[in-house]
């Protein structure tokens, strides 16, 4: 089977930097997969994503996406933990902003940013500007702006951590619901395993430095999961001492 995302043998270092972030890196995700990448602060989860997203060239190795270029569409979108929100346009403008530079009509645009905001449940409050939104609105709005633009993969990072433990989990049901309505490709970065466990269909373990992959476990429970589910707090369990002692190491 094609891949969505292929990495191979990638080494990401920054200039002037002693040592290397990432080295020797494999990794590939299927068409509609939802692979969560964990490891310790630092480690080099958001750097991973952003080659993915080519924002950061590989000091070696290679790393594809594979989505076909076209005019209306990005082949890559990206969620960042701060909503980023322009706060002098309301919620459907700001869903928009990405569409600005795709060939893409204005009904085309509406249409986009109505279904956008239909799916992230927000099909109300379109008018409204970001300091009129609660932190869970903002960030579905930048959800919403991200699958405006029609992405084939949405990389994700740590899009909840700025969210009290209510919000946080509201956002992870309603995130399930849309990757399933949308069967999007997703890289979704977190430091909490709870969390990768609730979204994704395999968690990937980042460490050492330079970090690499430690780990790969695949996360069969079905949708909607329990967090008190004991398939899902076994592999907590394994996921929390393998953490702690690369920490240690």
């Amino acid at each position: 089977m094609s891949q969505a995302i292929r990495i191979e043998g990638l080494a990401l270092a920054f200039p002037n930097a002693p040592n290397a972030v990432l080295a020797g890196l494999d990794l590939s995700v299927a068409p509609g997969e939802f692979v969560a990448i964990l490891g310790a602060s630092g480690v080099g989860k958001s750097t991973l994503l952003r080659a993915v997203a080519g924002l950061l060239a590989p000091a070696s190795g290679r790393v594809t996406v594979a989505a076909a270029p076209a005019p209306d569409r990005l082949p890559v979108a990206m969620v960042f933990q701060d909503p980023r929100l322009l706060p002098w346009r309301d919620a459907a403008a700001n869903v928009g902003f990405g569409l600005e530079r795709l060939r893409v009509s204005p009904p085309e645009a509406t249409r986009r940013i109505t279904e956008a905001l239909g799916l992230v449940g927000l099909e109300g409050l379109s008018a409204r500007l970001p300091r009129q939104l609660s932190g869970g609105q903002r960030q579905r709005v930048a959800i919403a702006r991200a699958l405006a633009v029609q992405p084939e993969v949405l990389l994700m990072d740590e899009p909840f951590g700025a969210l009290d433990a209510i919000t946080r989990e509201a956002m992870q049901e309603e995130l399930t619901r849309i990757r399933l309505a949308t069967r999007k490709t997703v890289l979704f970065v977190t430091h909490d395993i709870e969390e990768a466990l609730m979204l994704a269909d395999r968690v990937v373990v980042l460490a050492g430095r330079p970090a690499g992959l430690a780990r790969e476990v695949r996360v069969a429970a079905p949708f909607p999961r329990r967090r008190e589910a004991p398939e899902l707090q076994t592999v907590a369990a394994a996921l929390r001492d393998l953490l702690a002692a690369r920490n240690a190491a």
